[in-house]
């Protein structure tokens, strides 16, 4: 969910970037810890597994309003909607899914040999039992 102020106005069309979070942006990095560095942040369970998948993609939005979007003093909120039978969006989704998927098997490996390592050293030491 992202909020935005916007100005009083009629708008017609919507161009954003999607960009990691940039380290002069202490504000938003104060409040969003979790996006330092990230721009995309998806939480969830696999087979009862909980996972969190980030990535520092970047990636432009276009979208036109028909009709126009209009903001004024009466205005509380504004949503704009994502097509969802849009295909790109759909492609997007599914490489990201398994994109992170795939960097989580990766990486789970290694995460797992690191605290195999790590335990036995501290066996080693006499500070695990």
């Amino acid at each position: 969910m992202l909020n935005v102020p916007l100005a009083d106005g009629t708008y017609e069309k919507l161009e954003a970037k999607l960009e990691p979070a940039r380290s002069d942006a202490t504000t938003f990095n104060t409040a969003n810890p979790n996006l330092v560095g990230k721009s995309v942040r998806i939480e969830g369970t696999y087979k009862g597994a909980a996972f969190v998948f980030t990535s520092s993609v970047r990636r432009s939005l276009e979208m036109s309003f028909n009709p126009p979007l209009v903001i004024d003093a009466t205005t509380k909120n504004a949503t704009v909607s994502f097509d969802a039978a849009n295909p790109l969006i759909w492609a997007v989704a599914t490489i990201l899914l398994i994109g992170g998927f795939a960097v989580a098997r990766i990486t789970w490996r290694w995460v797992a040999h690191a605290w195999d390592d790590a335990l036995s050293a501290a066996r080693d030491k006499g500070i695990a039992a």
